[in-house]
């Protein structure tokens, strides 16, 4: 999974980050992130599970590559619905 910078950044550290991925056929999202998930086809996953993510210093344009503990298989027909929890602060 990878994310483009879109401001300059001197870098941080992430503790206790983990993103569940699924699939979803809705064209409108609901505001809660379960309501979102399972309705197209294939599960929700967890792909990344309590770890540290380490952000270094980017500038505009720049790419962060996050690798996955899972891999997440996309049906290619379906919207991909992604949720990030932090437990703790980044620093």
């Amino acid at each position: 999974m990878a994310f483009r910078s879109n401001s300059i950044t001197t870098g941080l550290t992430c503790p206790d980050v983990t993103i569940r991925m699924g699939q979803t056929s809705l064209t409108s999202l609901t505001t809660t992130f379960a309501n979102n998930v399972e309705q197209g086809k294939g599960p929700l996953a967890t792909v990344l599970q309590n770890k540290q993510v380490a952000i270094p210093a980017l500038g505009v344009g720049d790419y962060i590559k996050l690798t996955l503990d899972t891999p997440f298989y996309f049906n290619g027909v379906d919207n991909l619905v992604v949720e990030f929890i932090r437990i703790g602060a980044c620093s």
